[in-house]
């Protein structure tokens, strides 16, 4: 699965509708981290290492408040998932020790995909103007996919 969707990841349900699934009976599941925030590159990096400080350094203090609160606590956090982390994200988590080496490799390999992933759209959007729509899809995953695998790196899906 995680070669064809590596956005999911193994999660164990302990509670679900009927009762069938409690931390007596737990399922096997895919899922993706929960809950995920997004950001820009761009953003404002003082807004963004403040505010992933604080939901840090607050945890205990709402954690219990909402049923997925629990997924912001630093324990559940994926270091190695499919998107990059905001540079001020990095920082803070260097800050507080837990930032390795091998996260580092896996940041440094997302941020390189990603930045090969804007090249080749941007030098596919000067050449492909969208007048066809599945058309222009289908080239466009052909140009992803061509780019990606020139790198050794999985296009994931065509």
């Amino acid at each position: 699965m995680k070669n064809v969707a590596p956005c999911f990841q193994s999660h164990e349900v302990t509670s679900a509708a009927g009762g069938v699934v409690n931390k007596d009976h737990p399922h096997a599941f895919a899922s993706y981290p929960y809950p995920v925030m997004v950001a820009t590159r761009n953003y404002d990096s003082d807004i963004v290492y403040n505010l992933i400080k604080v939901i840090h350094e607050d945890y205990d203090e709402y954690k219990n408040d909402a049923p997925g609160a629990t997924g912001y606590g630093i324990d559940s956090q994926n270091m190695f998932w499919v998107i990059p982390f905001h540079d001020a994200v990095v920082r803070y988590y260097k800050d507080i020790g837990i930032w390795t080496d091998e996260m580092q490799a896996h940041q440094d390999q997302l941020v390189r995909r990603q930045e090969l992933l804007i090249k080749t759209w941007n030098a596919f959007v000067d050449d492909n103007p969208p007048s066809d729509q599945d058309q222009f899809r289908e080239a466009w995953m052909q140009a992803r996919a061509t780019a990606l695998e020139a790198e050794d790196m999985n296009p994931v899906f065509y």
